[in-house]
């Protein structure tokens, strides 16, 4: 569960693709499963989106403004666009 890397400017990361399956499970072993069909995109941890990002502001935060929840969230996507396009609204990367 430990997949988050402290970012100098706290960001959503640690995301896994091609995923077959995920479970989330307690210590009794309680929890989800989650079946992708084919694959999924899925990340997990103990933030919310909006810690990361608070919305339309800029907040500037930092590693120390991001505090651990007791909880876990989980981001599951069919496929997610990695870095590397000229724009964030649908721009391929470049090949190299």
């Amino acid at each position: 569960m430990e997949q988050y890397h402290p970012y100098i400017r706290p960001q959503e990361n640690g995301n896994k693709t091609d995923v077959c399956w995920v479970t989330l499970t307690n210590e009794e072993g309680v929890g989800l499963l989650v079946v992708g069909m084919p694959l999924l995109s899925v990340g997990a941890h103990h933030f919310t989106i909006a810690d990361f990002d608070p919305g339309l502001e800029n907040a500037q935060r930092h590693t120390i403004d991001v505090r651990k929840r007791d909880l876990v969230t989980l981001n599951m996507d069919y496929k997610q666009m990695g870095v590397g396009g000229d724009n964030r609204w649908g721009a391929r990367p470049h090949d190299e």
